[in-house]
């Protein structure tokens, strides 16, 4: 039986890629990758997005439409740069190169520097519905 893994995790302590996400020109979060584990995900900027869990879904669903596909968590997300803008997404604008963060916790407190802190097991657990709490 072969291992195949058809989602990422939510969750790394390692160092990870990230692009930006505006949506009608406005900042509203990070897509990112683990630069060396099977790891993606959306982080929110509270400040503009911290209600708004449709765009979390959608990435969500993109992300594990590109695991189950089999796509390495940077070509998961490097796919999406330049693609049109969803009207709850938003979009990761052509001419971004990629850039890097220390671990996801660094990331979130580029994104919210006077919000909560990135909450470990919280990024981890789904929620009821499926979903995973990010604050």
């Amino acid at each position: 039986m072969t291992d195949t893994r058809t989602a990422y995790s939510r969750w790394t302590r390692r160092p990870v890629i990230y692009l930006p996400v505006l949506r009608r020109g406005q900042f509203i979060g990070y897509l990112w990758a683990s630069a060396d584990q099977h790891a993606a995900g959306f982080e929110r900027r509270l400040e503009v997005a911290g209600d708004d869990l449709d765009c979390l879904l959608v990435w969500d669903a993109r992300l594990n439409e590109a695991a189950a596909q089999g796509r390495t968590p940077f070509a998961a997300i490097q796919r999406w740069i330049g693609a049109a803008e969803d009207s709850a997404a938003g979009a990761v604008p052509a001419g971004f190169p990629p850039n890097n963060a220390a671990s996801l916790t660094d990331l979130w407190n580029r994104l919210n520097p006077d919000g909560p802190a990135l909450d470990e097991r919280a990024a981890e657990a789904p929620t009821r519905g499926g979903h995973y709490n990010r604050g």
